[in-house]
């Protein structure tokens, strides 16, 4: 009984996509090696490019303290949770890649132009502080399978004693895989979570600094706003203040005119003051020998007088007597 061309036909449709299905998988095992090598790259010199950065931002203020402002303190919590998830990162990479850090250029990281040798041993500590962590955590997982170690070593030591051919027969059925890329398979997951992470935390603190941002700004507009209306009154006091001095001016400039019309007037009455005295004086002159002429000729009349003349030829007695009585006291 022959088959039916249908039949043959989805058979060989069947072979040739089983096929196609192992060369992808071939393709996409042969990329995913060839590519892990430049991730690990990658993500280390992106970690490497900000991690002194950002301890420096860490580090450069205290610590949160209770009476803080809660923007200062949430900037503060991100920027070290940013700092500690780039250090766990390089930590497990360079565990997975077995790079030491301590042998890194400062000239081939991309912020070498910004990096101290100093700081960068401290993050190099800091680092293999994060590795050792990690290193214990692997330890406490690993310990379930050293139980169960005893059970499996005939398979163990049957591997050890072929170990060209289990070598060839794990080379072929890992395709190609090295230990450092089977050590990165295994932790890719995790890293790769813990770059979204660094990300999600980047994002907050982009996002919390330009809210605090735009607080200032607002706080800047108000100050500004305020100073302006404070401006406004005082050029209003100023142009009061000119009105005023106008108006003093003015009023000093009507006194100094009345008081210069005062000593004019004053200057006026002197002269009119010292024209009546003199006029007065000329006056008492003229009428002086007058005066004297008339007393000349009331004399010659009083001696006329025969009463002046009994007076005057009395007088001698009197004064006789005065002196006579003058000698007589004496």
């Amino acid at each position: 009984m022959q088959d039916s061309p249908l039949s043959i036909t989805a058979s060989i449709t069947g072979i040739l996509t089983f096929i196609a299905a192992i060369c992808a998988f071939i393709y996409v095992r042969y990329n995913t090696l060839r590519n892990g090598g430049m991730e690990i790259g990658t993500i280390i010199d992106s970690v490497t490019a900000t991690i002194e950065e950002s301890r420096a931002i860490a580090l450069s203020g205290p610590a949160t303290q209770p009476g803080d402002d809660p923007d200062s303190s949430r900037l503060k919590k991100l920027v070290s949770e940013l700092y500690s998830t780039e250090t766990d990162i390089l930590a497990q990479c360079t565990i997975v890649f077995g790079k030491d850090l301590g042998k890194l250029q400062l000239g081939s990281r991309p912020s070498g132009s910004t990096s101290t040798s100093a700081t960068w041993k401290d993050v190099v500590k800091e680092v293999d502080d994060a590795q050792k962590r990690w290193q214990q955590q692997q330890r406490r997982r690993r310990y379930g399978l050293r139980v169960t170690e005893k059970y499996f070593r005939p398979v163990i030591d049957l591997v050890d004693s072929y170990p060209t051919g289990w070598a060839i027969t794990i080379s072929v059925l890992s395709l190609g895989a090295t230990p450092t890329m089977i050590r990165w398979y295994r932790a890719r997951k995790k890293v790769f979570e813990m770059i979204q992470q660094r990300e999600i935390i980047r994002s907050r603190l982009l996002f919390h600094q330009i809210s605090i941002a735009n607080h200032q700004i607002i706080v800047a507009n108000s100050i500004a706003r305020n100073q302006e209306m404070m401006v406004r009154d005082l050029l209003e006091e100023n142009s009061k203040l000119e009105s005023r001095l106008s108006m003093l001016s003015n009023i000093a400039a009507h006194t100094n005119q009345c008081v210069e019309r005062v000593a004019h007037d004053n200057d006026e009455i002197k002269g009119l003051i010292l024209t009546l005295i003199n006029s007065a004086y000329q006056q008492d002159r003229t009428q002086k020998p007058d005066t004297v002429h008339f007393r000349s000729s009331s004399g010659s009349l009083n001696d006329s007088d025969p009463a002046n003349q009994h007076d005057r030829t009395q007088k001698p007695g009197t004064v006789h007597s005065r002196s006579s009585s003058g000698s007589s006291s004496d």
